[in-house]
């Protein structure tokens, strides 16, 4: 079966383009047959790190007001051309509730299956002030796309189609019980019949190195591999080989993380 990831959150600055890119890098290595698609009109973050091959194709229409169906038909059209094995396609937050409610009134997910694809959604939550307002976001989806119509049909039976990203950025994230586990969290006990897997985001090491190797990487547009390849700058002493053994051991841990939703 090959599969469409869908990369969304209805807030900006959750670390969705992040996510989107290392799933992207991963599919790279994994299965050279793949496409990755940014579809946000603002930023194009994804699109930006030319080490990906991402194409731009914004689903909106003039007025950013709803989908634009024959862009979004583009998307679909590209999909079937390549018989890709693997689809990334990160969304913008501005585009949130649109591309929801599109996706479910014109059944997108049966389309991509009578197709030979399953749709998997990947949301972002990120600690700190905005935590709550992404869950609740996360939650609205799910009973646009699920409590609804594939809940009836019992899609999730033998498909689940949520991955759930746990960022810990800004601040560690928080949940309401003793253990602060999300496993034992309401959000998750309600969500649960549809969640693949939950991925911890590796925290960062409490120096802050790591994060600051993250940040100069993403400021760069690059991405692991190219960041761990780059010739040592003496002027701005970039890329130094002990930068590069922390961006190699990140990537290492995360792909370590990933993997078992990819196989």
């Amino acid at each position: 079966m090959k599969y469409v990831h869908f990369v969304l959150q209805g807030k900006g600055g959750a670390g969705k383009s992040f996510v989107a890119s290392i799933i992207a890098q991963y599919l790279q290595e994994l299965d050279p047959n793949n496409l990755a698609f940014d579809t946000d009109p603002l930023n194009q973050s994804l699109y930006k790190i030319k080490g990906i091959n991402c194409e731009f194709i914004n689903i909106l229409n003039t007025n950013r007001e709803d989908i634009d169906h024959t862009r979004f038909d583009a998307v679909i059209q590209r999909i079937i051309q390549a018989n890709a094995d693997h689809v990334v396609i990160d969304t913008g937050s501005n585009s949130f509730l649109q591309l929801s409610n599109y996706i479910k009134s014109q059944n997108i997910i049966f389309l991509l299956e009578e197709l030979g694809y399953k749709a998997k959604f990947h949301f972002v939550v990120n600690g700190g002030s905005e935590q709550n307002e992404a869950i609740k976001l996360t939650i609205e989806f799910a009973n646009i796309l699920y409590h609804i119509e594939n809940l009836q049909n019992g899609y999730y039976e033998y498909f689940k189609p949520l991955v759930i990203w746990l960022n810990p950025m800004p601040a560690p994230l928080k949940f309401n019980n003793a253990k602060d586990s999300v496993y034992e969290d309401s959000f998750y006990q309600l969500l649960e019949p549809l969640i693949n897997g939950i991925i911890h985001i590796p925290k960062y090491h409490p120096n802050g190195l790591v994060k600051s190797d993250i940040f100069s990487m993403c400021n760069d547009l690059l991405t692991f591999n190219e960041f761990i390849e780059q010739s040592f700058d003496p002027n701005n002493q970039k890329f130094n080989i002990v930068s590069q053994h922390r961006i190699k051991c990140y990537q290492r841990d995360i792909y370590a993380t990933i993997a078992p939703i990819f196989h």
